[in-house]
């Protein structure tokens, strides 16, 4: 191997469907991925996080195109964790349409909280 050999995981063509991206949807490399993440995770991944009484509300950047099609990649998702263990998920294809998703959703859970919190018992901690 010669000094001025590239770095395999610099050149990696990958298939469409299956790039790596940063938070603009700009394609980079897998190690330049890592990188980011290693240096700073939240400025790397993190969109919004809000907790919400038992259950959190979580939006991120995948990196990686979660779309395994051809067309623009899905790189952003939204997780509701639930405090009873299930989940509910989202994806979309840009950070703006992800940040949007996440605080309408903060805003149902408020509504929905306000309208049904009295008819729980022993559900979703009141605080």
């Amino acid at each position: 191997m010669t000094t001025d050999s590239v770095d395999f995981m610099d050149q990696i063509n990958l298939a469409p469907g299956m790039g790596y991206y940063n938070r603009k949807g700009e394609p980079i490399s897998p190690r330049q991925w890592g990188q980011m993440r290693a240096e700073d995770w939240d400025a790397a991944s993190r969109v919004a996080l809000t907790k919400f009484r038992d259950c959190e509300i979580s939006t991120v950047c995948l990196g990686s195109d979660h779309a395994y099609t051809t067309g623009p990649p899905v790189i952003f998702e939204t997780m509701i964790f639930w405090g009873n263990g299930s989940d509910d998920t989202w994806r979309y294809h840009t950070e703006g349409e992800a940040s949007e998703h996440h605080a309408f959703l903060v805003r149902r859970l408020g509504q929905w909280w306000r309208r049904y919190r009295n008819h729980f018992v022993g559900g979703l901690d009141p605080r």
